[in-house]
Parts: structure tokens; sequence; C-alpha cells
């Protein structure tokens, strides 16, 4: 350890400290609550996005003749299906507002 070259050493401890540095970085643009808000609101449109479409091709048949459901099914079922969404969004946007 006493062999060891004092100028190697400084390199290797700039570097470690560089790599550390970057870490915190990362860590503090994780943690950044409107980075949080942010991923959470695309994490949310993409969930709403992924139920409108199921709810979409349930209710939207592909040829007429062959449709389960009538008309005035697909009427209530596109509305049973907003409503859903919109309190899924409101339980998730107050479940986010309890965690903060």
């Amino acid at each position: 350890m006493a062999d060891r070259d004092p100028d190697r050493i400084e390199q290797e401890i700039e570097g470690e400290l560089e790599a550390l540095a970057r870490n915190i970085d990362a860590i503090a643009d994780r943690v950044s609550p409107s980075n949080v808000v942010h991923r959470t609101g695309d994490r949310v449109r993409e969930e709403l996005h992924q139920v409108a479409a199921t709810i979409g091709s349930i209710v939207t048949p592909g040829d007429e003749e062959g449709s389960p459901l009538t008309d005035e099914q697909r009427k209530r079922a596109l509305v049973i299906g907003g409503v859903v969404l919109v309190g899924v969004a409101l339980l998730v946007l107050r479940a986010r507002r309890g965690r903060g």
C-alpha cells in the first residue's frame, strides 16, 4: 500500500467523486416533486388510455350483425365506463395527495 503513486490515488479519488456526484444528481432528479408529478400523470394517462381502449373494444362491435349488444346497451356501457374512468382517476389523485 505504501508503494502506490499519490497521483494515481488522487485520480482514483477524483473519478469516484465524479461518479458519486452523478449518482446524487440522478437521485435528486428522481425524487424531484415536479418529476414525480409528471411521471405519475404519464402513468395515469397511459392506464386510462388502456382502459378506454378496452372498453371501446367491448362496446364497439366489429360488425353490426354479430354484435351481442344493442345500441342502448352500448350507450350505457360507455356512460358506465366513463364514470368508472373518472372514479379511478379521482382515487389515484387522492391517493397521491395523501402520500405527499
